[in-house]
């Protein structure tokens, strides 16, 4: 430090000028000994002082940063659950799930994030739906989740959170993927925490209705479960379309016993909820349900199924799951009516039940189902003592032969039938007058009197046929397979005639019939259900024989020539492959005429 000309110096604490003889300033007090740590000292405070300033800066510059931050995330992260919250108002539970996790990405697993993620992977799970290349995945997410949220849970939440664990690995055996836990451990932990819990024995019982191959024991089983879990839920809705999707595929395609206890399940099941103003049911659960009853129309199961459901339960339910039902199908349509009429029968009910089943029993026809008709015929009979008119009269297609008045039958179908049809009671007809053509019963009379109108009947539908057939027109109401119909009642009525003929000694007759058979059935095309070259073949055989008998009353030689002529095209065309003709029938006397033929010895030569 200096000293100043007049003798003076600067204090080194304050720099006032004190006596340089001074140790101590007289204005701070401050020893003037030099000391190196002195130095340090003030430079540290300096120093010290500078970087507090500086930290004060750059610590409000951060902080500043991080608060601005802080604000940012807390803005995206509210804005991303009430986006999330607005999807899940909407349905789309896969988007609001993808927005959860970025917001819980964004908040670095914030406790509201988690548990908005729990409560919606409690509620997506009872009706997940999700595209399949995402759902193994996404249940797996929904699984941990779910079982990140059991160790803060009280018990009966700990057993709804196992439900839905258990419930997860239904969906994912539903959906072929591997399970990645045992379901019966995680329900039986569900059921030690609360034995009651509703989702619990819903979800429990769905996972019944997995097994293969199902028994009415694990059905009454799963039942039970459910019918527990509905007891005091404000889930029923939601636990009973549980069962209903369980259920639904057991209505059809098993034994007659799960069959009806499914439908039975199902109906009742679907009275709770009606009970509960909850009737919510998919159209086409509705319909199955109803298909069930009898799927082709014939109430297989509607007797059982009147007998075995409270009857006031069931016409409630039945006339709901009937209620604007598109569904067009005539027998369909009658089995519902005659499961209505049978339950209000069943209810005590008689005159309603009497005069919906005369209804029923009149809009019956032809084409309606057997078993639904006799059905429908027993109640009549048992509801006014006796059969209604309808079911003692015949439809001519498949009636029960009278085996005490065969010809009058049989008589009774060829004058009431369509010859474009080729139905039982028409080939029994037919084949029974070949059987009988020789007898001179008056029906038989009868029959050879109206024979040519057949024969012209089944000729006009083979006409009518070959038109539409040239137009390539063929209709629902005439198609193939009734101008095939025609030609075959043609063939074998006409055939008929021609043995009348034959057995009259009328060849001329026999002769002139076959020519106009052979022309029509020129024309006759293989078909899919028939080989119209084989009956061309017996019409030659028919010719040669013919002729060869009129050559015996006439010993002209032009009918012997075409007596061959037929005889040698109808083993061309391979008459001996028709089951009515053989060599044997060749070779026989009838064909002596031809004996010293050379043509025909060549024929029948090593036969």
């Amino acid at each position: 430090m200096a000293n100043s000309e007049d003798g003076h110096k600067q204090c080194i604490a304050c720099f006032e000028d004190i006596h340089r003889n001074a140790s101590t300033c007289p204005h701070c007090g401050a020893s003037q000994k030099f000391h190196q740590y002195a130095l340090i000292g003030q430079a540290v405070k300096w120093v010290g002082g500078i970087v507090t300033i500086i930290s004060l800066v750059v610590g409000v510059v951060t902080l500043n940063g991080y608060y601005q931050e802080w604000s940012e995330r807390e803005l995206a992260v509210q804005e991303t659950l009430e986006a999330a919250d607005w999807l899940i108002q909407s349905g789309d539970y896969f988007q609001a799930w993808s927005l959860y996790k970025k917001a819980d990405e964004i908040a670095l697993s914030r406790q509201n994030v988690r548990e908005a993620k729990f409560n919606l992977a409690l509620k997506w799970i009872k009706n997940l739906k999700v595209d399949k290349s995402y759902l193994d995945n996404t249940l797996n997410e929904l699984s941990e989740v779910l079982y990140l949220g059991l160790p803060s849970t009280e018990k009966d939440q700990s057993s709804t959170i196992l439900a839905h664990i258990g419930h997860i690995q239904t969906l994912r055996k539903l959906n072929r993927l591997s399970i990645s836990a045992d379901p019966e451990n995680i329900f039986e932990m569900a059921f030690e925490l609360d034995t009651g819990n509703a989702f619990a024995n819903a979800m429990y019982g769905r996972w019944l209705l997995m097994k293969r191959p199902m028994t009415v024991e694990v059905i009454n089983k799963a039942n039970e479960h459910f019918n527990t879990a509905r007891q005091d839920s404000i889930y029923t809705k939601e636990l009973t379309h549980l069962q209903f999707s369980g259920l639904i595929s057991y209505v059809s395609g098993y034994s007659d016993e799960i069959e009806r206890l499914s439908i039975k399940s199902l109906v009742l099941a679907y009275h709770q909820l009606r009970v509960l103003d909850e009737p919510d049911l998919l159209p086409r659960n509705k319909h199955r349900i109803l298909d069930a009853y009898g799927l082709k129309g014939d109430a297989e199961h509607a007797d059982w199924l009147v007998n075995n459901i409270p009857p006031k339960v069931h016409l409630e339910s039945f006339l709901w799951l009937s209620e604007k039902d598109d569904d067009s199908r005539l027998s369909m349509k009658i089995q519902k009516e005659y499961v209505i009429a049978r339950i209000n029968e069943h209810m005590g009910e008689t005159a309603l039940a009497t005069k919906q089943m005369s209804q029923l029993a009149s809009q019956l026809n032809d084409d309606s189902n057997k078993q639904l008709k006799m059905l429908v015929f027993k109640s009549v009979e048992r509801l006014t003592g006796k059969l209604p008119d309808v079911a003692t009269r015949r439809n001519y297609k498949n009636d029960a032969i009278d085996s005490k008045n065969l010809s009058e039958f049989h008589l009774d179908t060829l004058l009431n039938s369509e010859f474009s049809t080729q139905s039982d009671n028409l080939t029994q007809a037919i084949n029974y007058f070949k059987t009988r053509i020789n007898d001179q019963t008056e029906v038989e009379e009868r029959f050879t009197s109206a024979l040519p109108e057949f024969i012209q009947s089944a000729k006009d539908d083979v006409k009518y046929g070959d038109k539409l057939k040239a137009l390539n027109a063929y209709t629902t109401g005439f198609g193939q397979w009734h101008h095939d119909a025609a030609c075959n009642n043609f063939l074998a009525l006409s055939l008929l005639q021609i043995t009348l003929f034959e057995n009259n000694y009328e060849y001329e007759k026999a002769i002139a019939k076959l020519e106009d058979l052979k022309k029509t059935t020129m024309s006759f095309e293989d078909s899919f259900n028939h080989n119209w070259t084989l009956d061309k073949a017996l019409i030659e055989f028919k010719l040669a024989r013919n002729y060869a008998s009129v050559f015996a009353k006439t010993e002209q030689n032009k009918d012997l020539e075409h007596s061959l002529k037929h005889l040698l095209k109808s083993v061309e065309l391979g008459v001996i492959e028709h089951q009515d003709v053989n060599w044997q029938s060749i070779k026989s006397s009838e064909f002596k005429i031809l004996a010293n033929n050379p043509d025909y010895l060549q024929l029948i030569r090593g036969r």
